[in-house]
């Protein structure tokens, strides 16, 4: 997990090779890599015995094998996988399926656990961040914002907090950015959409549309807050839009309604 302090490895899931019906932009480059599902009963090391033969490795070992079945039955597609520790220091798997997001302990990787499923709109894209003790959760199906609180994880409890809809460019999202120094999270594409962003401060479970970025469709996003330099008190996105990487800013102030473009190259 890319926000999770473990060093060995879970493998969660493989990108299946069935069509779904929602595909995002017709020329994504990911649409035509697709590769079939693994299909296999899962394993944990922690349960006995050796790894199959059936991933090649050097210089990591397999600690646990956990399949797209496995994650939720109706399950055709892996997507998307994030990490979150507890203030107790358990970590958990944050994992994106074709119809919705799975929960696992992985404190002991050897031992994975599934503690729960939030449903969602069936999709091939489907993305999580994490800010605090929520998990915010956006796809190309549509739904909007996805808010999963993790509060009550160490206690085998994950509940879907709410689904925020408001913003503009409809409902669908393509990925998510949260820049944790200022609280903000943004919407990246989804249709033609750019970056839509939102206030998670005053109402972390109900996020708050503050306004968009909407000159070109923005695929992913980096946002940073920088504390000094030339740009010091301002947010600074950077954009990969279409074919081009562009880079965005708004200030960090009353002006976030009113980003304006830095550059592009």
């Amino acid at each position: 997990m890319r926000a999770s302090t473990t060093a060995t490895l879970v493998a969660c899931t493989l990108l299946s090779g069935l069509a779904l019906s929602a595909l995002a932009h017709e020329d994504d480059g990911k649409v035509r890599d697709r590769e079939a599902a693994v299909i296999a009963p899962a394993w944990r090391e922690a349960d006995g015995g050796l790894a199959a033969e059936t991933f090649d490795a050097q210089g990591i070992v397999l600690k646990a094998w956990i399949p797209l079945a496995s994650i939720n039955a109706s399950a055709s597609s892996g997507n998307d996988c994030w990490g979150y520790v507890s203030p107790s220091g358990r970590e958990y798997a944050i994992m994106c399926v074709s119809d919705g997001t799975a929960v696992y302990e992985v404190t002991n990787p050897a031992a994975p656990v599934k503690l729960g499923f939030v449903p969602g709109a069936q999709s091939l894209w489907r993305d999580a961040k994490v800010f605090g003790n929520r998990a915010y959760v956006v796809t190309e199906g549509g739904v909007g914002i996805q808010t999963i609180n993790l509060s009550q994880v160490d206690s085998g409890v994950i509940t879907l907090e709410s689904t925020v809809t408001a913003g503009s460019g409809g409902l669908a999202t393509h990925n998510v950015a949260i820049n944790t120094q200022s609280g903000y999270l943004y919407r990246c594409g989804g249709g033609s959409s750019g970056l839509r962003f939102y206030n998670l401060n005053a109402t972390p479970g109900s996020p708050q549309y503050v306004g968009e970025w909407a000159a070109y469709y923005v695929h992913d996003a980096q946002v940073v807050s920088y504390t000094s330099g030339p740009y010091a008190g301002k947010e600074i996105a950077f954009c990969c839009s279409a074919r081009r990487s562009r880079s965005a800013a708004r200030a960090s102030t009353a002006a976030t309604s009113r980003p304006v473009c830095m550059s592009w190259m």
